[in-house]
């Protein structure tokens, strides 16, 4: 943003002797940092340029992309140096801007490319329109550019918003962000409220014969017990997708949820915005009064409900005779600001979370080979075979549906969506689809649940270190169905075979601090 020449701002900063011309700082700038590399600027440069635009710095430089199969003719104006524009004024920062522009071969997107090929106005004031807001970027990257669009005048701001579309591209300023990552949000799941349809889902013949066929199916491979698991997971998302309502996806922001915002504040707002839509499409002097009366009166009115409401909380934080914890909490709340995170925060927080969570395999020769013989009176008889045998047997029914009787409901889901409430109500034929899967995971020595989604907790200080954070990962309900088996059987092992000692209370099933 270079402000305007009389500005209280600039004629501040040139009273004190601070002042330093924008256009030279962004020269140095490129100078220092822009040699070879590819270039973008844009924002508010309050420069009218007219219809005129920069050249390539030589001619070689356009021969360069015509040997190279980059130079696009669409996108270049068919005279050199000249664009499209509805402001046809040029002042002396308009001349500067073009001067700078020529000088690094960049060239001015506006009024030259798909989507602002007339140049459309860029500022509406009361005093009048022009094209102040450009996008500027380096000759090498014009092809990269799908379309430049100046959308619809607002009452937010008197600049109208400015859009540019650009193919993919490498981004060198994140090294450690793989091309094809694409961050995506958390899968849909579905809400369970309607429990008869979906048991009686389970008979619909093209499920039988899928869940049939998982029962049916050999596995003798750890890739076959992993496309086993994804044919039962994608059978009962599609048991589902046939019985219930899937959730939908958490809508944004789109009212002003202040409670100082009411009835009288949305009906002015819905006026000021059909004005200035209106100013937009024909800029002329009536509509463009209408316009800024009616965004003055709806901003004195925001003021002015602002003001009160503020007034009638702090007048009640002072009436009470005690201290008002609850409204000073809530005078809190109205002062706090979001912390939005762009692509390489994200970045960020995924590489720290994988490397936190990454598998570390120990070197060979950690982990002692099992004795032949527990020292315990109860298994002295008992070999180590044995007792692997005994902890490897394969998962019965009763074992299975012990366990599937004290899943919870109303459970998070991970990326597989798959509520406990889609277990607790399988058919018989599908329990023992589940049955098959577990005996076949633990034949194969496999467990095909290793992802998980995680949401990280706030704690203190920067919002953006991921250290500040606390990792709630959610795992998926199958394979949490599947561990709780396996420690169950371990506990009972454990106690059958090796006891804790009598007082040993410490982080046993049952005790408590009393005892």
């Amino acid at each position: 943003y270079d402000s305007p020449d009389n500005s209280s701002y600039k004629q501040k900063l040139m009273a004190e002797g601070k002042y330093e011309e924008t256009l030279e700082t962004l020269d140095s700038i490129l100078h220092t940092h822009g040699q070879g590399r590819l270039i973008m600027m844009c924002g508010d440069f309050n420069a009218r340029t007219g219809t005129n635009n920069s050249s390539p710095g030589t001619e070689g430089q356009v021969l360069n992309e015509l040997i190279n199969g980059s130079f696009c003719t669409a996108s270049y104006p068919t005279s050199e140096g000249i664009r499209n524009s509805r402001d046809k004024n040029l002042n002396q920062r308009g001349k500067k801007l073009i001067e700078l522009a020529s000088a690094h071969n960049l060239k001015i997107l506006n009024g030259a490319t798909i989507g602002d090929i007339a140049g459309e106005y860029t500022c509406i004031t009361y005093n009048g329109l022009s094209v102040v807001d450009y996008f500027i970027t380096s000759y090498g990257i014009v092809t990269n550019i799908s379309s430049v669009n100046v959308k619809e005048f607002t009452e937010i701001s008197d600049h109208r918003p400015l859009l540019c579309v650009m193919k993919d591209i490498a981004a060198p300023c994140l090294p450690h962000l793989e091309r094809t990552m694409n961050f995506q949000d958390k899968p849909l799941g579905y809400k369970w409220n309607n429990s008869e349809a979906y048991i009686e889902h389970q008979n619909h013949p093209r499920i039988k014969r899928r869940i049939s066929d998982i029962c049916s199916r050999e596995c003798t491979t750890k890739e076959d017990v992993h496309s086993l698991n994804q044919l039962l997971v994608s059978t009962l998302n599609d048991i589902a997708a046939g019985s219930l309502e899937k959730k939908k996806k958490p809508r944004g922001n789109k009212f002003n949820k202040n409670a100082w915002f009411d009835s009288d504040c949305r009906k002015e707002k819905r006026k000021t915005r059909r004005l200035g839509k209106q100013y937009s499409k024909y800029p002329t002097n009536e509509s463009r009064d209408r316009f800024y009366n009616q965004n003055k009166a709806y901003r004195s009115l925001l003021k002015k409900k602002k003001h009160s409401f503020f007034a009638q909380l702090s007048q009640k934080i002072i009436d009470e005779r005690a201290i008002n914890w609850a409204g000073l909490k809530e005078l809190r709340s109205y002062n706090t600001k979001p912390n939005p995170m762009d692509l390489y925060d994200l970045a960020n927080f995924y590489k720290f979370f994988k490397e936190l969570y990454s598998k570390k395999t120990l070197p060979a020769g950690t982990i002692e080979e099992p004795k032949d013989a527990y020292s315990t009176p109860h298994t002295q008889d008992a070999t180590a075979e044995s007792l692997t045998t005994e902890l490897n047997r394969d998962i019965n029914d009763s074992e299975l549906s012990a366990v599937i009787k004290k899943l919870k409901n109303g459970k998070a889901t991970s990326e597989d969506c798959i509520l406990n409430e889609f277990l607790k109500n399988a058919s018989p034929t599908l329990f023992q689809a589940i049955l098959k899967l577990f005996n076949d995971c633990l034949q194969q020595g496999v467990y095909p649940w290793n992802t998980a989604l995680i949401t990280p907790l706030y704690k203190k200080g920067d919002k953006y270190d991921p250290n500040n954070y606390r990792a709630i990962a959610v795992n998926s309900n199958i394979g949490k169905l599947f561990a709780s088996i396996l420690l169950e059987r371990l506990v009972n092992f454990r106690n059958l075979y090796c006891p804790d000692p009598i007082n040993q209370l410490g982080f046993c099933k049952g005790a408590q601090t009393s005892d």
